[in-house]
Formats: C-alpha cells, sequence, structure tokens
C-alpha cells in the first residue's frame, strides 16, 4: 500500500474507533472529534497544514469532555440554592481557567507526545512532583497523585462494580503506567511499591497484559517478587509472557520471591533453600554450567555460595587477574576463593594493596602465601582502582589476557575460561565481557539502573588482548566511571558492539549500602557528574576518529588529562575539599538552540575575564533523553576555569545564576550542598502563552524551589521588558533586580549603515524555521512580498513559511540554516524585519540583538519596544514595508537609526554589560590572572 493509501486507512479506522467510542458513551464530542480527523487526515494527505488545525481542534475538544466529566451538578445546584447568585465565567473562560498552570501543560504535552519524557525526568531528576503531571495525564486533568492513587485503590477493592469500572475506563493507561513505574522506582515512601502494584493489577485487570510494555512487565514483576508474593510472580509471569525478553529473569524473580536467607545461617539442608537453588540453578542450566550451592556455617549467604567445576582447564594462555583492594575484610576472602576456583586454571593473580595500612596489608601477605598463583602489589600511595590497575599493567601483569575483579563479588567458576574460549575463537575481537546480578549478601537479586532485568553486562569482568593496553592506552584515573569509559573507547575503536558471553549471569556483584555506585546510579537516576563525564570522553572519542589520532590514555594523566572530567570525578572519592568559585552557572546544557548559545555566551565571557565559573547542570522537563549535552560546554569544559559539578559537591560561590525558569519547576527540593552568597533566577521563557495557558512553570514553584535547593532567597531577572511586564503580579516586586539581564552578542564589529541609492533595499531576517516564527499568510505577504517588488533574504531555511502559506515561496533568496555565517548574511543586508505567528512571545531575540549590533535598521511589532528600545522601530505589519521606503529614501534618518542601534547594543548587549551586572553580586574577588 502506497504512503497516502496507509494514512486513509489509519484515518477511517481512527473515525471508526472515536464513532463507537463516542456514540457507545454518549460524548457525542468524540463522534464530531472522529469525523474532523478523518476529514483532516484526508485532506493533509494533500496539505499538510491541515494537521496544525487538527491538533488545535483535539486539544478544544479533549478539554470541552475533560470539563464536563469534571463537572458536579448536583453540587453546583447545592451551592445555587444556598447562595446569592454571584457572577459566573463563561464556559470557554472556564475551561480556560482549567488549564492554567504547569501541571496542566505538560499533562497536555504528554496527551500529545506520550509519557516518556516525563516519566524519563521523573526519575532522572528524583522529582516527586512529576508524578502529579503523569496523575493529571492518566486522570485528563481531574486528579494530582495522591488524589488519584488513593482512588485507584478504594475501587480495586471491587473492581468489577459500574462504579469501578466507569472509573477505570476514564483513566488513559499509558501515563498511569509510568506513573507506576515512577513509583515502584523511586520508592521514596513506605507505600510507594505496593501502590505501584495497586496500579498494575487495576491496569492488567481491566485491559490485560497487552499494553504492558516489556519494562512495565518487568519491573511489575519485580515488585511482586520483591514482596514475596509466590504465586503472583508465577501467574503474571505466564499471562505477560516473560520468557520471551530474557531466559533467566523468571528464574531470578521466583528466587526472589522464595529467597529464605535471613539470619546467616541457612544451607542446602533447609527445604526454602533447595527451592531457591533450584530457581538460580536453572538460570545457570541456561548455559549449561554447574550448579551452585550454599555451605553450612554463619554469615551472609553470598560468602557461603559453593561451586566446584566438574573438570579443570589446565592448557591455555596466561591470563592476568588484576584485584585492586584498599583496607579489605573478609569480603575479600570470597572474591579471591571464586578466581583461585576458576575452571581455567594457568592464571596469575595480581592483589593490588592500594596503600591499605599495615595490617590490612599483612592480611593480603596472608591470602597470596596460600596460592603461589597470587602475588601482591603493596602500592605506596593511594590513588584510586583505576591508576592500580594501570600499575598492574605497566609493571607487573605478563598475561597475554589481562581482566579484572572486584575485590568483594563472587564469579562462577566457568566465567574466565568461557570469556578466554572466546577471545580465541575470534581473533579479531579485541575484548569482550559477561554478565552479572546485583545481589545483596543475603542473595536476594537487585538492581540499580533503568535496565529492568537482572542480568546484565559486566563491566568489571571486561577482558582485554594485552595489545589492547598498547594501542588504546590504559584506564583513564577518574575515582569512578572509568570501566564505561575503557569499555565505549574499545567500542568506538572497532565501531561495533563488544561481545557479551553467555546468557546466565557468571558473577554477583555485592550491593551494600555503603556502596558508591548504589547512591549514583539508582533505577532511572544517572548522577549528573556521571553525565557530564561521559558526554565529554565520548566527544573526545569521536573527535579522535574523525581526525584520525589515536584514542590512547596514558597510565598517569594527572599532569595531562585527554579530556576534561567533573571535580567530583578527579582526585580521592571521599574527598571533603571545598571548590571555591565566584561564579555557579546553572542551567540545562542540552537546550539546543538559543538558551545554550546564550549561556555558553555569557560563561566564556566570563572566564575569559578570569572568573571562575562552575558548571551545574539542572534538567528541564521540556528536553528529552535525547538531549545531549551542547557541543559548546563540551569544549568550554576544558577551559582552566571551568569546573563541573553537581549538587552533590561542596562548593562555596558569590553567585549563583540559574538560566531558565523551567530547570527548577519539578527539581526535587532538597537543600544542595552548593553555598552562594547570592542567587539570581533569569526568567528568560513567558510565564504564559498569549491565551495565558501555555504555562511550562508556576513562578512560585520556581522561586521556593530555588530558595530549597540553594538556602538562599533569589533575585528574579526578567531578560527582558516584555518577560519584566509578564511577571508583575506573580513576583513580590522587591525581588526584582533593576535592570533587565539582557543576553550578550558580539558588539565590536558593527559600523554605521548608509543608503546606497543605486540599488533596492535588501529586507532580511535570520531565524531557526520553526512555524511560531513566520507569521500568518496574509501577514508574511504583506512584510516579506513575492512578487519581485523586493529584494527579500532569509537565513535558516523558509519550509515553515511554506507551511504557512501553503505552498513553495516565490521571490525571496533562501539560505539553508549554517549556508553561511550569521555576520556575512548581515552584511548584505540593509533593513532587519521580524514578524512571527499571533501565537508566539518574542521573550529577548538574539538573532534582533545580532542585528542591531551590525548596525541595521531594525523593524519589529510595537510589543518588542519595552526590550529593544530606541535601538529599533516598531509598527504594524501593513506599516513596515512604508518604513522601509521612508528611511531608504532619506540617508540621513537611516544612518542615524543605524547608530542608535549600535549604541543601544554596546549598552546593553556586550560583554561589558554583563560585567556590569555580575560584578554587582561579587564580595569583590579579583579575577583570576590565566597569565600568572
Amino acid at each position: 500500500m502506497s504512503g497516502p493509501g496507509i494514512v486513509v486507512a489509519v484515518a477511517i479506522a481512527a473515525f471508526i474507533g472515536l464513532t463507537f467510542v463516542g456514540v457507545s458513551s454518549g460524548a457525542y464530542g468524540d463522534v464530531f472529534l472522529g469525523a474532523l480527523v478523518l476529514s483532516a487526515i484526508l485532506v493533509g494527505v494533500l496539505n499538510r497544514r491541515v494537521l496544525w488545525a487538527v491538533r488545535g481542534e483535539q486539544r478544544q475538544q479533549s478539554s470541552r469532555i475533560n470539563a464536563i466529566n469534571s463537572r458536579t451538578s448536583d453540587t453546583k445546584q447545592l451551592v445555587a440554592k444556598v447562595q446569592p447568585v454571584k457572577p459566573t465565567l463563561a464556559g470557554g473562560e472556564i475551561e480556560k481557567v482549567r488549564k492554567i498552570g504547569a501541571d496542566n501543560e505538560y499533562a497536555r504535552r504528554v496527551g500529545l507526545s506520550g509519557a516518556g519524557m516525563i516519566e524519563t525526568y521523573a526519575l532522572q531528576n528524583r522529582s516527586e512532583a512529576a508524578r502529579d503531571v503523569l496523575a493529571r495525564a492518566a486522570s485528563n486533568g481531574r486528579y494530582d497523585a495522591a488524589r488519584l492513587i488513593i482512588l485507584i485503590k478504594t475501587l480495586q477493592r471491587d473492581h468489577k462494580s459500574k462504579a469501578a469500572r466507569d472509573f477505570f475506563g476514564t483513566l488513559e493507561v499509558r501515563p498511569l503506567l509510568s506513573l507506576a513505574k515512577v513509583m515502584a522506582q523511586q520508592n521514596f515512601h513506605s507505600s510507594d511499591q505496593y501502590d505501584a502494584v495497586m496500579v498494575y493489577k487495576a491496569v492488567v485487570g481491566r485491559h490485560g497484559g497487552t499494553v504492558f510494555h516489556r519494562a512495565d512487565r518487568l519491573v511489575f514483576l519485580e515488585l511482586l517478587a520483591s514482596m514475596r508474593w509466590v504465586k503472583d510472580v508465577e501467574k503474571y509471569a505466564r499471562l505477560l509472557k516473560i520468557d520471551r525478553f530474557d531466559p533467566v529473569q523468571r528464574h531470578l524473580l521466583r528466587a526472589d520471591a522464595v529467597n529464605p536467607f535471613r539470619d546467616g545461617t541457612e544451607d542446602d539442608s533447609d527445604p526454602v533453600v533447595q527451592t531457591w537453588l533450584e530457581s538460580v540453578n536453572a538460570a545457570f542450566d541456561v548455559d549449561g554450567v554447574e550448579h551452585i550451592g550454599i555451605a553450612p556455617g554463619i554469615g551472609a549467604a553470598i560468602d557461603r555460595i559453593s561451586c566446584v567445576p566438574a573438570y579443570p582447564v589446565e592448557d591455555g594462555p596466561l591470563v592476568t587477574v588484576i584485584m585492586p583492594t584498599y583496607a579489605p575484610d573478609e569480603r575479600i576472602r570470597t572474591a579471591l576463593a571464586s578466581v583461585l576456583g576458576q575452571s581455567y586454571r594457568n592464571l596469575q593473580v595480581l592483589l593490588m594493596d592500594d596503600a591499605s595500612p599495615s595490617e590490612s596489608a599483612a592480611y593480603l601477605d596472608t591470602l597470596a602465601a596460600q596460592d603461589p598463583r597470587v602475588t601482591v602489589v603493596h602500592l605506596p600511595e593511594n590513588r584510586g582502582t583505576y591508576k592500580a590497575r594501570n600499575i598492574a599493567v605497566t609493571e607487573y601483569a605478563t598475561g597475554e589476557f589481562v581482566t579484572v575483579h572486584d575485590d568483594d563479588d563472587w564469579s562462577h567458576p566457568r566465567k574466565v575460561e568461557l570469556q578466554v574460549k572466546h577471545l580465541q575463537e575470534n581473533p579479531d575481537e579485541p575484548a569482550n565481557l559477561s554478565l552479572l546480578s546485583r545481589a545483596t549478601p543475603e542473595l536476594q537479586f537487585v538492581r540499580i539502573n533503568n535496565n529492568a532485568l537482572f542480568s546484565q553486562p559486566n563491566y568489571s569482568s571486561l577482558m582485554f588482548r594485552r595489545t589492547v593496553f598498547d594501542e588504546l592506552g590504559f584506564w583513564d584515573v577518574a575515582n569512578r566511571s572509568a570501566d564505561a569509559e575503557m569499555h565505549d573507547r574499545v567500542r568506538s575503536f572497532t565501531g561495533r558492539p563488544m561481545p557479551v558471553v553467555g546468557t546466565s549471569p557468571l558473577s554477583f556483584l555485592r550491593v551494600r549500602a555503603e556502596s558508591l555506585t548504589s547512591g549514583e546510579i539508582n533505577k532511572g537516576y544517572f548522577d549528573t557528574r556521571r553525565m557530564w563525564y561521559q558526554r565529554i570522553y565520548r566527544a573526545w572519542h569521536e573527535a579522535r576518529l574523525e581526525s584520525g589520532q589515536p584514542m590512547y590514555v596514558g597510565p598517569d594523566v594527572r599532569g595531562d588529562r585527554p579530556f576534561a572530567a567533573p571535580a567530583g570525578l578527579l582526585g580521592a572519592k571521599s574527598s571533603t575539599d571545598v571548590l571555591t568559585v565566584d561564579v555557579v552557572y546553572a542551567t540545562d546544557f542540552r537546550f539546543p538552540g538559543g538558551n545554550s548559545s546564550l549561556s555558553a555566551r555569557e560563561v566564556t565571557a566570563l572566564v575569559e575575564r578570569g572568573y571562575r565559573v562552575a558548571l551545574l547542570q539542572l534538567d528541564s522537563p521540556l528536553l528529552s533523553a535525547m538531549n545531549v549535552l551542547h557541543k559548546e560546554f563540551v569544549d568550554l569544559a576544558e577551559h582552566d576555569n571551568v569546573h563541573l559539578v553537581s549538587t552533590l559537591d561542596a562548593v562555596e560561590a558569590d553567585l549563583t545564576i540559574v538560566r531558565h525558569p523551567t530547570v527548577l519547576q519539578y527539581i526535587r527540593p532538597d537543600q544542595s550542598r552548593i553555598s552562594t552568597q547570592n542567587l539570581v533566577v533569569i526568567f528568560n521563557h513567558p510565564p504564559f502563552e498569549s491565551d495565558l495557558t501555555g504555562a511550562v512553570y508556576d513562578v512560585s514553584d520556581v522561586l521556593n524551589n530555588a530558595e530549597s535547593v540553594f538556602g538562599v532567597a533569589p533575585r528574579v531577572a526578567p531578560e527582558s521588558g516584555l518577560l519584566r511586564s509578564l511577571l508583575r503580579g506573580a513576583v513580590d516586586p522587591s525581588r526584582f533586580l533593576p535592570d533587565d539581564w539582557n543576553g550578550i552578542v558580539e558588539v565590536g564589529h558593527g559600523t554605521v549603515r548608509s543608503v546606497d541609492e543605486k540599488r533596492r533595499p535588501v529586507i532580511g531576517r535570520h531565524s531557526r524555521d520553526h512555524i511560531q516564527k513566520w507569521p500568518a499568510a496574509s501577514v508574511l505577504n504583506t512584510v516579506y512580498p513575492q512578487d519581485g517588488s523586493r529584494d527579500v533574504r532569509v537565513l535558516g531555511g523558509a519550509f515553515f513559511a511554506e507551511q504557512r502559506l501553503g505552498g513553495p515561496v516565490k521571490g525571496w533568496t533562501v539560505y539553508p540554516f549554517g549556508a553561511k555565517p550569521a555576520q556575512e548574511f548581515l552584511d548584505e543586508v540593509d533593513f532587519w524585519v521580524y514578524f512571527h505567528g499571533d501565537e508566539w512571545y518574542e521573550s529577548f531575540g538574539m538573532a534582533i540583538a545580532e542585528a542591531m549590533a551590525s548596525g541595521l535598521v531594525v523593524i519589529l511589532p510595537k510589543y518588542m519596544k519595552a526590550t529593544f528600545g530606541e535601538g529599533a522601530l516598531y509598527c504594524e505589519p501593513d506599516q513596515a514595508l512604508r518604513l522601509v521606503d521612508s528611511f531608504w529614501s532619506d540617508p540621513e534618518a537611516y544612518a542615524a537609526q543605524s547608530k542608535k542601534a549600535l549604541e543601544y547594543s554596546r549598552a546593553h548587549f556586550g560583554e561589558d554589560a554583563l560585567m556590569e551586572r555580575v560584578g554587582s553580586h561579587l564580595s569583590g574577588r579579583q579575577p583570576v590572572d590565566l597569565g600568572a
């Protein structure tokens, strides 16, 4: 079937479905909506513009239906009887009021594009407040999370009743399942996981298992197992067909559900232990490796695992196993015994003692004396795991293959053998790894990341050919995450995924409360320092590949790092040092457009003037996981005056700047370790759209959260006069800074322009190509004629202009985005004329500031005068060309306006203006002299 045919078929199916739902429920608005969707999509095959109208009508219809559903007529009648008549809002105005607020706007967006973005945001930012967005999306705006969960649990008691069926029938499944996943994985409250189970059961009871995505199924079963509901685990594992996702997951879930290990004395003679062992050993059967047992004795079950290989492998190349350790306790016995008990016998085991106290060092010597394959290396200085590994490779390792092992984990006796066999059978592979399952000392299987499987790739099992170190170098000397960097470096070098050996977990990685990883990676949460580190090293990998330079990392990079790393990942993990900076600059550095460009210009200006700046990543719920750190900040991270921090780092600053209020909307309001004397929040986004809806932040929430996180009452810095006017009434006037916080542009290059009477004036504009950036067709034709009567030039593309016009533009010169530098384009323009869609607020406008700084005569809508003052001209769209003609025919007036534009831009948009704003908040500390 052709593309249009598919669209038509989908449209007809949508119409039939909506008609059936509307008629059967009495919601005839759905019938109308179905007809509208059908006709719109059919026409849309020929004209994509209609889709915008459909989306608008869908939003209106959805809002009307929600308003009807949430109305309580009996209460309204009762109030009318007992109270005097008061003025009321019209129905449309009531509907508008109900849409006001950030929760409602993000819920609307969930309805349009799905719950994934908010789910990811909530988990990554440990945001409990974001649960309300999912709840409102699930309930069509009616309930917050707390209320919705109460209703679900109450009605689930009699889930077959009409009231329950009617209620559950009104809920949207996808955001409801996302809410359950967020509660389950955040687990902030003792009731969270039980509440999540009740939501999952309500959904599966009404809709069956087909609506469950892979993660939903796995998380639901994980919860049931953790609650030890054995029968439910078996029931729902079958219903949800869990085996198709992973052949060992069901066995490990069942083991968790029956886990008998509590007081440290259970062994193979206990019948419940036998049941547990049957489940775990069924997982090992998938790869055909030996079963494990639990030895009698006292202590943690993980330390009493017994497993003897049926036969040894005596022949084969030497394998060096590196095990760094510091002040080890009895847990190292488990790790060392599992290594020495490997079926693969030709081993060199290097215990790298990272400058442990003397008693621990003696203990390691005692352990090593028990097997001649073990050598203890006592290092004189504590440098961390990765430096210890590098010393082992460069000075002591003699094996053809090199692998590593943590000092408190257990490995199956076939692990080394299977990895060696794979490398021997695949000579083109430089490295491999095997699988792990994380487990508590009581052998309860758990996970710490957003991968809902218990069996996952084990970066602590990396096995390399010795030649890898010659070509790619060694582990980066960070204090964590360097395993991931090494893995990714090899993957970048080969251009293919690193092979994972086997299907069964060949290691149990011990998870304990004091584990570093347990606190920085947790079921969807990933510490921003690790995120910075990952983005920066991947950018370095890419740059090296593109340039043909080797991706080589030396064994000790303390003085000459190949790429930047956050302050918290350098030096000792337990360091209590406080980082002192002049400015903490916080925003979401993943914004793809103006926010990042503006932020980068400000940070660059500050550090080039010698100020010390810490970059603090705060996520915005407007962005998805697909957004990555903007390249300009990856580059800035290399600057000597730039430091990368998180809210977990101890930092002292004179001034903290937070740009873009959405990064504070749903932030977890916990006190950070950042101590700041002054706090400024730059409001560079309107608080609402022109109809008062569309709020992506609530001003009070933003300011309250800012104070909670940084411990200082924030000052409000509108980015422009327009934003200042929009914020009035929502902000205590005493909180406003006296001057707007305009963005900065390069202002030194512009010159006063002059009229060239021998030619027509050039009308130009440059901006990102977005539907909202272009006015309606009538205005567009008025301001930017297509009849050839004007010389119109556009930089950035005109795809969405064509959408407004309903066809291709004519008579313009259009340069695609990036076709030429902005300044080169501005040099060929005489009048910079900008009008946009009625639905859009231009809160500032970097392109406008750039045009003014170039000395152009700029023509704008009248509302922008509050921002750009006498630096531009202002009019209605139908007056724009008359202004052009008037000034082009008067060379003195043209030159005078050009001069005003230059003067205004230098006073408001230059670096000096920024330094004055920042300097007023600093305590007199002098900038660092980089030349000293």
